[in-house]
């Protein structure tokens, strides 16, 4: 996906550009660039502002023309950044490899027994029933949790039951999609269902930066991108 889109983001300039136009000004500050390092060295201050003047002239018609390319790979880029968030965000399940799934509950439910609905190939560790317990990282949460090991691939309807309340989470195993891994049902309540799978990343080491909200997935996406769109830039001598 990195790939594709270093092609097309560097493809799309061909026909939203002035590729001679560009060009022109690459040469131009080139040249001005030259005759800045001589005007330095003769200490010519008139010369050494008109040089940098002119520079940055040059440098707003570029920057003027990367408005539109922009603007024309932003919406194919978009329906990708869906397809990736669909795909590559986490590693989806496995046949014969265990997943926690988790229910989460207001902390006065603490202590009181819960039971995910047995489902033809899906095997739970320690039976089908739990007690709400403490949740470490929420004082105000309670949570039962099951490890299952899925015997096959295909998609389940994971059916928590508590009291007279039934809540369902989708569990997609064996595919290149996933399911949700949080499903909401009741915010006012505090009550979430979870299952519990790995972020995908680059090389296996490449974090996340959650201070900005980004996902490994997305991190070393653009460690991929960014270097080849400057990459696919000078090998197709596009500007």
């Amino acid at each position: 996906m990195a790939v594709l889109t270093s092609f097309g983001l560097v493809g799309v300039r061909l026909f939203t550009t002035d590729q001679a136009r560009l060009r022109c000004c690459k040469a131009d500050k080139g040249r001005l660039k030259e005759l800045v390092r001589q005007a330095k060295a003769k200490r010519d201050k008139a010369a050494l502002q008109r040089y940098r003047a002119t520079l940055g002239q040059i440098a707003l018609k570029q920057m003027r023309a990367e408005g539109k390319p922009l603007a024309v790979a932003l919406v194919p880029v978009a329906f990708l950044a869906v397809w990736c968030f669909e795909r590559l965000a986490y590693v989806p399940p496995r046949l014969q490899r265990p997943v926690e799934a988790s229910l989460f509950y207001p902390a006065s439910e603490r202590g009181r027994l819960v039971h995910l609905v047995p489902t033809d190939g899906l095997k739970s560790e320690d039976g089908w029933i739990r007690r709400f317990e403490r949740e470490k990282d929420d004082p105000l949460a309670c949570v039962a949790a099951w490890k299952l090991t899925p015997d096959r691939a295909g998609e389940y309807d994971l059916t928590f039951r508590y009291k007279d309340r039934t809540h369902t989470h989708p569990l997609l195993v064996g595919g290149r999609r996933y399911s949700p891994v949080d499903v909401f049902h009741s915010e006012s309540e505090r009550i979430v269902s979870h299952v519990d799978m790995r972020l995908r990343k680059l090389f296996g080491i490449v974090p996340g930066i959650a201070a900005i909200g980004f996902d490994p997935w997305l991190v070393g996406y653009l460690v991929i991108v960014i270097p080849l769109v400057f990459v696919n830039k000078w090998l197709f001598r596009i500007e």
